[in-house]
């Protein structure tokens, strides 16, 4: 929901300065990041596509969808997903470039978010980066149709799917993220899901703590009856 789409976006500003401290480097905006993970360059693609979707609602008056893209983005995609994956990185390669992507996604996303959160939005703004006197003087911001790829964006969201029926099982038998398995299984409806899945399937192993991914396609059940 809105606020706690908002208290995430809080508790994100005061993550930044942690890492910054951490690794003692200076956050500062940028357009182009010279990083090369899978995860990096899917959540860059995601957040053209939120500034394409949302200037499209936004332009159409539809709130809703706009509001809808913003909370899964935030919630889900940044703040569940990919923080999760930068927090591991930034503390061991010591990578200010990721932090000024982190950084960079906030600001982007403030300004979407202002519109419909002007007080909070203005308040992070005015603390992380005060650039201008007031958020409002800021320009809405502009999106990279060739940062999108929409091929790695649905591998993404397949594997992303794999990995909340794999904590989801964890979860219903009592099995501690923290306590490794041997082998997870998955099994999936068609070779799409397969060839996304086996792409990420390090990535889903490090969420999940697997050590191993075994993936079968689930095949067509046929029912004869007399006619």
């Amino acid at each position: 929901d809105m606020v706690s789409m908002i208290n995430l976006l809080y508790n994100i500003s005061d993550l930044i300065d942690e890492y910054a401290l951490t690794i003692r480097h200076k956050p500062e905006i940028k357009d182009h990041f010279e990083l090369n993970d899978k995860e990096d360059k899917w959540i860059l693609s995601r957040l053209n596509s939120l500034i394409k979707s949302c200037t499209k609602h936004l332009d159409n008056y539809d709130v809703n969808y706009y509001i809808n893209d913003l909370q899964n983005f935030i919630i889900n995609e940044f703040s569940r997903f990919y923080l999760k994956y930068a927090k591991k990185r930034i503390i061991n390669e010591k990578s200010g470039d990721r932090i000024d992507l982190i950084y960079s996604i906030l600001y982007k996303v403030l300004l979407l978010l202002a519109p419909s959160a002007p007080f909070n939005s203005e308040y992070i703004y005015r603390n992380k980066y005060s650039y201008k006197e007031s958020i409002f003087m800021e320009n809405w911001p502009s999106y990279n149709d060739n940062s999108i790829n929409n091929e790695l964006e649905e591998r993404f969201k397949i594997a992303n799917n794999a990995i909340s029926a794999l904590l989801a099982y964890r979860d219903k038998n009592g099995i501690p993220l923290r306590q490794p398995v041997n082998k997870a299984y998955i099994m999936v409806k068609d070779k799409e899901a397969y060839d996304a899945i086996n792409d990420l399937s390090d990535i889903i192993k490090e969420y999940v703590n697997a050590k191993d991914l075994e993936i079968s396609i689930k095949q067509e059940e046929f029912v004869i009856k007399p006619n």
